[in-house]
């Protein structure tokens, strides 16, 4: 499972091997996780809106990307996801880090998109190689529904990634 923790945490391992590195970096470093349908904009807004909820909750003493990135240096990698944890609720409730929830998200749904299409395909050859007698029919009939209620389901993630994108089968 994706999630804006995997995000944070690779900036987190980018600032720390590049103590200078600037908000572009950080924004290139989140995106090498939320790579749906997050833009460089996005992770642009969401680090701004990140450090101006730690500067407001007293974790920094200001709200500026480099006061933040410092903060990160001086607590090291466990601190700061552990600090990032503590603060999740505040952070998941910024209007900022909605695009990076949806494109963690969308990762998930696709993943299990495309898992269910590849069962399906597996019980099209296990049907296929099921003998005719009296137990392969019933083992036919079984592993067709089976099918039915993955193509359900993929009906069910197709619909939640259209909800997201517009389109439920794109990339």
């Amino acid at each position: 499972m994706t999630t804006i923790r995997d995000a944070y945490e690779a900036g987190v391992d980018a600032v720390l091997a590049d103590n200078t590195l600037n908000k572009g970096g950080f924004a290139d470093a989140i995106r090498t996780v939320l790579v749906s349908n997050f833009t460089n904009a996005e992770a642009t807004a969401w680090i701004d809106a990140m450090a101006a909820e730690y500067n407001r909750l007293g974790q920094t003493n200001t709200d500026t990307y480099g006061q933040w990135r410092n903060q990160i240096i001086d607590l090291g990698k466990a601190t700061a996801l552990e600090l990032f944890d503590a603060l999740q609720v505040n952070i998941t409730g910024l209007a900022e880090s909605v695009p990076a929830i949806e494109s963690a998200l969308l990762i998930d749904l696709r993943d299990e998109r495309d898992s269910v299409d590849a069962a399906i395909d597996r019980f099209d050859v296990l049907i296929a190689a099921e003998p005719n007698g009296t137990v392969g029919r019933l083992v036919k009939d079984e592993m067709r529904g089976s099918k039915a209620r993955l193509r359900e389901r993929k009906q069910r993630l197709r619909a939640a990634i259209e909800a997201i994108t517009g389109d439920p089968d794109g990339l």
